[in-house]
């Protein structure tokens, strides 16, 4: 767990590498490290670029359904299925320069191609994984915008054309509640 870190008696943990398997897993132990001590709130902390859409899915279930309220804090980038996970969270904020980014679910390109395989059986499977992208990306959509103020008009058009934008206008969407502001240090 070196890039997954979690300081139990702060009930903090930092997600700073793309959502994957091996990163699910470690969260979820760490989430039920937190379930185990009976901790009611937590802060999660996000620099992430995105990753796999259901491994992220899989994370958004862990958070949902451990009971504690998380507060997730951007605070660099938050980036494609990492917006999904800062949906489920209780309390969404971000740093004034943080990125957020949006966009449809994208198909993998992992088919390989044998001599032996008609084209029928390549439809087929290429029909496959359009529908399983196609589940995904409603999945997604109904995360991201189960939390989104009135007009979606502004989200739709950031989320079909997968552009990044700031803070501001994550809080003009809806995507984050509050744009909070790092404490000065006392010199």
């Amino acid at each position: 767990m070196r890039k997954l870190q979690m300081a139990l008696n702060d009930q903090q943990i930092i997600l700073r590498r793309n959502i994957d398997n091996r990163v699910v897993t470690e969260m979820c132990f760490l989430i039920d490290q937190m379930v185990q001590a009976e901790v009611k709130e937590a802060e999660l902390f996000i620099n992430c670029y995105g990753g796999l859409v259901e491994d992220a899915l899989h994370l958004c279930d862990a958070i949902t359904s451990s009971g504690i309220e998380f507060t997730a804090v951007v605070t660099a980038n938050c980036q494609s299925c990492a917006v999904a996970v800062l949906q489920v969270c209780t309390s969404r904020f971000a740093y004034p320069n943080a990125t957020l980014m949006v966009h449809e679910v994208e198909m993998e390109h992992s088919t390989v191609l044998h001599r032996s395989k008609s084209l029928e059986a390549y439809q087929d499977e290429i029909a496959f994984k359009y529908q399983r992208i196609q589940d995904l990306d409603t999945r997604i959509k109904q995360i991201l915008c189960s939390r989104l103020n009135s007009d979606r008009t502004l989200f739709g058009s950031y989320y079909v054309e997968g552009n990044h934008f700031s803070s501001e206008v994550a809080l003009q969407i809806g995507l984050i509640d509050k744009i909070v502001y790092p404490v000065a240090s006392k010199a």
